[in-house]
């Protein structure tokens, strides 16, 4: 009895004494599990953290999701990564800016009424051959005109112009009709007077202005804007989209709106364009995408400058990252080419990372991606070589912003356009598309080039200029014969000048002469 109730007791000590040994146990290995959990949130908290920005799509070569796409293949990169801490945007955090004030004047219908009104009354004191309070009504409604730009016809004040050129002529105020005249030219420079409406010496006056006018040095008006894929509006003609660079502009006063493509208020101003200038703008527009959609608009120009650090620096502050991930996409031939570059928020540090390329349809992507996220890693631990701003997105990428060329040749193009106006897009492939327009008279060309656009000119190969063509082989009786054809062209031409200039004036118009 006494055996079993020793064997008893020693059991219940057994089985209590495990209890306490496994209570024990389990303390200190809920401990140790704590303090690595602590170790390692304060491991994580001690990472660099890095925020993504949307890859912008280089001179609009891609659509803006491969650039979304891009940026999503690298956060789910940085995700798992156990050297920096990505952090992810708080979309409530970069909603779209109030639209700011526009400083284009507001419309006002009083105005384009009473404009109209004098425009009236002036076309009557002309046909009483009234014309100083022509003069006077006109002046008024050119004022009028002006003053609402971004909301009038131009065709109705070239209209305008040249009724006012005509009472200034029978004024005899030569030198004001001309200057006149060289506004219509500036305004439409592929204007034509009609016979019926004019008389003969008025018509040879104005073409010999437009000559002129046309002859001389032309300007240039760069556009670059934060609202992605915005209409550039010249003098009431659509030019394409920004950002732009408008070649070939008739110096002096033009007027240029710049409208949003998501909508809203448009950017007007006046501007006057010198010779041998270019005119530089930024119009600060809304942007749909807000500051996010900003700093894409901005890198598709492939340029990171300060305007882009500081923005850039600004979201990574707004987002508590330590470091920002920038970059472009554009396509080379088949592929994609990815360019990023790491910003340091602090030191507003930039440094370029590692270019990788993927399929157009980017299935290996994720793979290629895997590069820039080691680069990124080791990059935030020595800082690589900084980069001097301003500095290309994608160092490779051809072409340039847009380059819309003003015309004034009224050469036919090559093709059956049955001798209409026609727009010419060349591609960086080389192709060329006709595209017949119908009513505009204005030649425009958009062409992307390599580098920064020669001013008046496209971009040409050197080795084809006129200067550097050479004459050996060419058989002598070649220049013969182009002599000959030269000197018969001259003779006949001074003949016919000749003639012209001593013919009597006829015909009628609505003014005598």
């Amino acid at each position: 009895m006494a055996n079993r109730r020793s064997t008893a007791l020693l059991a219940r000590f057994h089985t209590a004494s495990g209890r306490a040994v496994s209570a024990l146990t389990a303390f200190f290995f809920t401990m140790s599990s704590g303090a690595g959990l602590l170790s390692g949130i304060a491991r994580a908290g001690d990472l660099p953290r890095v925020v993504v920005l949307p890859y912008a799509p280089i001179f609009e070569s891609l659509p803006a999701e491969t650039g979304v796409k891009t940026a999503e293949f690298l956060n789910t990169e940085l995700r798992g990564s156990e050297q920096v801490q990505l952090v992810t945007l708080d979309p409530k955090l970069f909603e779209a800016a109030p639209q700011q004030a526009n400083p284009a004047p507001v419309r006002d219908d009083a105005k384009l009424t009473e404009a109209r009104e004098r425009t009236a009354k002036a076309d009557d004191f002309i046909g009483k051959l009234k014309f100083r309070q022509a003069v006077e009504e006109l002046d008024k409604v050119v004022a009028l005109y002006e003053s609402q730009h971004p909301h009038i016809d131009f065709s109705a004040l070239v209209e305008v112009y040249l009724n006012l050129a005509v009472a200034r002529f029978r004024l005899g105020q030569d030198d004001e009709g001309e200057a006149l005249l060289a506004q219509v030219v500036r305004l439409d420079p592929e204007r034509r007077l009609e016979a019926e409406k004019y008389p003969p010496v008025f018509i040879r006056i104005f073409e010999s202005t437009a000559k002129k006018v046309k002859a001389a040095p032309r300007a240039a008006i760069r556009i670059d804007t934060t609202a992605q894929g915005a209409t550039v509006v010249l003098d009431g003609r659509e030019i394409g989209k920004a950002p732009l660079m408008i070649k070939d502009v008739i110096k002096g006063a033009h007027y240029l709106r710049v409208i949003p493509a998501e909508g809203g208020e448009a950017w007007a101003e006046r501007i006057e364009a010198a010779p041998g200038d270019v005119v530089r703008l930024t119009p600060s527009l809304p942007s749909a995408g807000g500051p996010l959609g900003e700093i894409v608009a901005l890198m598709s120009r492939n340029i990171i400058d300060q305007a882009v650090v500081e923005k850039a620096a600004a979201v990574g502050e707004k987002a508590g990252a330590d470091f920002v991930v920038l970059g472009g996409v554009h396509k080379e031939a088949n592929q994609i080419v990815v360019s990023s570059h790491l910003l340091r928020v602090a030191q507003r540090r930039v440094s370029l990372l590692q270019r990788v390329v993927v399929d157009q349809a980017m299935l290996g992507a994720g793979i290629e991606i895997y590069k820039v996220g080691a680069d990124i890693a080791n990059k935030v631990e020595i800082a690589g070589e900084a980069e001097s701003l301003p500095a290309k997105v994608a160092r490779d990428a051809l072409g340039s912003a847009a380059v819309a060329e003003v015309t004034s040749t009224g050469d036919k193009l090559a093709g059956s356009t049955g001798g209409k106006p026609a727009i010419v897009r060349r591609g960086t492939e080389g192709a060329t598309t006709i595209v017949v327009q119908d009513p505009p008279r204005t030649e425009v060309r958009n062409i992307t080039a390599t580098g920064e656009p020669n001013l008046f000119g496209e971009p040409t190969d050197p080795s084809r200029r006129p200067d550097t063509i050479s004459s050996k082989g060419a058989p002598t009786w070649l220049w013969v014969v182009l002599g000959v054809a030269v000197l018969g062209g001259a003779a006949g031409g001074g003949y016919f000048y000749y003639s012209q200039a001593t013919k009597p004036i006829t015909g009628a118009g609505p003014v005598s002469w």
